[in-house]
């Protein structure tokens, strides 16, 4: 089973020039989670589930502590945060930064992981 959570805005600071680091700037993520949702499914219960409403508000706390340059840290600590629920087989992460090109719509780093 599938989660898919699209265009997560949060504030981050993220990036390399001295601009970037004085303050958070917007950031939206995208998330795919593959669960094994039966027992959900079965039961009707979020405690079951994936609480994929506690994983965005984890996601949104931590973005709001992190200080990074790079666009590939940020994606791979949003990625261990979707991994730390053992439900979750596999993630997918996309970060993208609207503000990093003037010429372009924005700019984003995707990173993926499975369990063994």
């Amino acid at each position: 089973m599938l989660i898919r959570i699209k265009n997560l805005r949060l504030r981050a600071i993220v990036g390399v020039n001295d601009w970037e680091q004085a303050g958070p700037q917007d950031i939206c993520v995208d998330i795919e989670l593959d669960v094994d949702g039966q027992a959900a499914a079965a039961s009707d219960d979020l405690a079951d589930a994936v609480d994929y409403a506690d994983l965005c508000e984890k996601i949104t706390a931590a973005a709001g502590l992190w200080r990074f340059a790079l666009l590939e840290k940020l994606a791979t600590e949003i990625l261990n945060l979707a991994l730390a629920d053992g439900r979750v087989r596999a993630a997918t992460v996309e970060v993208a930064k609207p503000a990093a090109i003037a010429q372009a719509d924005a700019v984003s780093v995707k990173v993926s992981s499975e369990r063994a």
